[in-house]
């Protein structure tokens, strides 16, 4: 087994995109634990993370599991073009 030094070199030799990788997983990795300690309950989909069910859960809890963007742009941007559809559709 490696070193924690070992690790976070290897991990600083990566490109960019896989360190981004490499933290999206671990995040994943540490949440579902955290989620498991509370009583969750895992429901596995192929290609996606472990998603936990939980009736007590937080929004927190759900945090990060979706790709940003989500629908293809900013949050802001996706605002400001829904209202300017609707500015348009209102006679």
């Amino acid at each position: 087994m490696k070193s924690y030094d070992e690790v976070v070199a290897a991990a600083r030799s990566l490109p960019k995109a896989d360190q981004a990788r490499l933290l999206r997983e671990l995040q994943v990795e540490l949440h579902n634990e955290s989620v498991s300690r509370r009583g969750g309950l895992t429901t596995d989909h192929p290609r996606t993370p472990e998603l936990q069910v939980n009736p007590r859960a937080s929004w927190l809890d759900y945090m990060g599991i979706a790709p940003y963007p989500l629908v293809g742009m900013d949050a802001q941007e996706w605002v400001t073009k829904l209202r300017e559809e609707s500015d348009r559709t209102i006679p």
